[in-house]
This record gives structure tokens, C-alpha cells and sequence, in this order.
């Protein structure tokens, strides 16, 4: 079976495998998290893992992709105090992660298409680095990333395969949904 060809053109390719050549990817795994004074919501819960890596979340509406706030890309927070009041009023809510092209934020690079990843790294020969992944689906998934001057310029990115959208990059105002949440669908 022949590997689907690249949904990137040359300067795509070579702007995301710069931006993602960092001296800092997001660690695999958070910190261990500190003792809580109360019992956390499950939103609390899936958030604080992202908090503590440095990524702003926000709430989503139960078991969908949507934001509970128009002006989510405000809202987006890494602070403790917001998350335990988000997880008080939306207990059940999932989480998203928020990209913010500012030095020291955050992007995503999500794969939609299947292991489409390991697709780039065959056709360009070069590794995608190790970095926090959250997986939506065998093979899809979102990876983690520093900000760093070229992801800051590059911007949000998308390509399509078969007029389906086959992988994003999510650099400035743009959500994934966090690790623990569910969508009915996938």
C-alpha cells in the first residue's frame, strides 16, 4: 500500500519541522501535582495536567469540542484559582487546550489523518521531536510545542487529503480538545 504524498507544500514542510526544532518541547509527562484541599471535578482534574505543563485550557461544553465563552481566547488560563472556579461550574465539562503565538506559548500540530505523522518523517527523512501527545484516535492526535520565533511566524496552517482535512497547525487562538475529555463520536 503507497503512503499518501505530502499535503504540504515545500515551504509548509520546512517552516513546521523548523518551528518544531525547539530547545524546549513540552515534557511528556507534568509534574507531580501538588496536594489538593479539596476533592477536584473532572474537568479540574484533566486540566491541572495541562496547567502544569504551561498550557492555557478553558472549558468546552460536555462531551463536544465547543466553548462555553465567545471570547474564549481571553479566558484562556493557566491559573489554579480559575480552573478550581471553571471545574465549580462545570464539573463535567471537557478541556481545551489554547495556542498562543506569544515567546514561551504554546502550538499543536494535529494529525486528523491517520498516522499521517509517520507519513511526513518517511517523505522528508526528518524526526518529529519527542514532546507531549495526546492521541484523539489510533494514529490521530495532537503534538505539543514551545513557541518559538518560526512557529510565531509561521501561523495557523491546514492541508487537506481527498478534500478531507488531513493534519493542522494551531499556533495563535486556535483549540484542541485536552487529554480526558470524550466526544461521543470519537
Amino acid at each position: 500500500m503507497n503512503s499518501p504524498t505530502l499535503a504540504f507544500d515545500a515551504n509548509n514542510i520546512d517552516s513546521i519541522l523548523a518551528a518544531m526544532q525547539q530547545p524546549e518541547p513540552v515534557p511528556e509527562t507534568a509534574p507531580e501535582p501538588e496536594p489538593r484541599k479539596h476533592d477536584p471535578s473532572p474537568f479540574e482534574r484533566a486540566a491541572r495536567v495541562l496547567i502544569e505543563l504551561g498550557v492555557p485550557v478553558i472549558p468546552l461544553r460536555p462531551a463536544t469540542k465547543i466553548a462555553f465563552h465567545q471570547n474564549w481566547p481571553e479566558l484562556a488560563s493557566t491559573d489554579p484559582k480559575q480552573i478550581v472556579d471553571w471545574g465549580e461550574q462545570h464539573p463535567e465539562a471537557n478541556v481545551a487546550s489554547v495556542a498562543k503565538a506569544v515567546p514561551g506559548g504554546v502550538w499543536f500540530f494535529e494529525v486528523d489523518a491517520p498516522s499521517f505523522h509517520k507519513v511526513i518523517e518517511e517523505q522528508t527523512g526528518k524526526k518529529i521531536p519527542k514532546t507531549f501527545i495526546v492521541r484523539s484516535s489510533p494514529g490521530k492526535g495532537h503534538f505539543y510545542f514551545k513557541h518559538n520565533s518560526d512557529s510565531i511566524a509561521m501561523g495557523n496552517l491546514q492541508g487537506k487529503i481527498d478534500g478531507k482535512e488531513s493534519w493542522s497547525v494551531r499556533a495563535d487562538n486556535r483549540y484542541v480538545v485536552g487529554p480526558g475529555s470524550l466526544h461521543p463520536d470519537t
